[in-house]
């Protein structure tokens, strides 16, 4: 999901490196939210190590709202 953002929010570089684990392995958060903002969210709250913006995080919660 590309981001629109008034004013830089840093940690955006991680949303576009692959991830190394996973059913998603060798693809970007960015590019897994397009299609399944759900693990984004789950991989945000699950996972302790860091793997995706606090930007990307909140615009898949948003997302998935809209979508009930």
């Amino acid at each position: 999901m590309k981001l629109e953002l008034d004013t830089p929010m840093g940690g955006e570089d991680i949303d576009n490196t692959p991830l190394t684990f996973g059913k998603y392995k060798g693809d970007t958060p960015d590019e897994i939210s397009e299609h399944d903002p759900g693990y984004i969210i789950w991989m945000a709250e699950n996972i302790k190590e860091q793997y995706c913006s606090d930007a990307l995080y909140q615009f898949c919660q948003k997302a998935v709202k809209q979508k009930r």
